[in-house]
């Protein structure tokens, strides 16, 4: 029952919902900030039912500095990609319309540097941290979660706005770094 409702829950979030080309994403549970809560507690809670301690042999001291280092790189990316936004007067919130297509900054080197951050160097900080092979588990599914229940309706939403320059821009720069 559990599993069938989680699986439900995940087939409404990941349902596209892509109707007008004003906004890619209308509400809350569309972010990164939600699918990242939801997958980390997911994560959690098989770690209180089964606990899978990291690295048992490691001292303590080298995982919280591993994932203090990986936390403080995650965050100051995101700092990055909220101050491009933000220079260039773009939303980073949903049922905010993109006006143009952020290319600089940390766009450069992705086409989702916020999921990358989030996927690739905030969950491995938190599994180390928190020395939870569990949440570790979760770097492999991340990306298709994401893809499935964020990206691919944003991609659609940008390919429909900006057309050429959205094909330009997928063909030169990468999805995750």
């Amino acid at each position: 029952m559990f599993v069938l409702f989680n699986w439900s829950f995940i087939e409404l979030i990941a349902m596209p919902t892509h109707e007008s080309s004003n906004v890619a994403h209308v509400s809350f549970y569309k972010t990164s900030e939600f699918i990242g809560i939801i997958l980390l507690t997911f994560a959690l809670t098989l770690e209180l039912w089964f606990p899978w301690p990291l690295l048992s042999g490691t001292p303590d001291t080298i995982l919280k500095m591993g994932g203090v280092a990986l936390l403080v790189i995650g965050i100051v990316i995101l700092r990055m990609v909220h101050g491009e936004l933000n220079r260039l007067g773009q939303p980073h919130s949903p049922g905010i319309p993109t006006t143009k297509l952020v290319k600089s900054g940390p766009f450069r080197w992705s086409r989702n540097p916020t999921y990358t951050a989030i996927i690739f160097i905030i969950v491995p900080a938190l599994g180390l941290l928190l020395r939870s092979t569990w949440i570790l588990l979760l770097l492999p599914i991340s990306p298709t979660v994401f893809y499935f229940v964020l990206i691919q309706e944003e991609e659609i939403y940008l390919k429909e706005l900006f057309r050429g320059e959205w094909e330009d821009y997928c063909a030169n720069t990468p999805r995750w770094l």
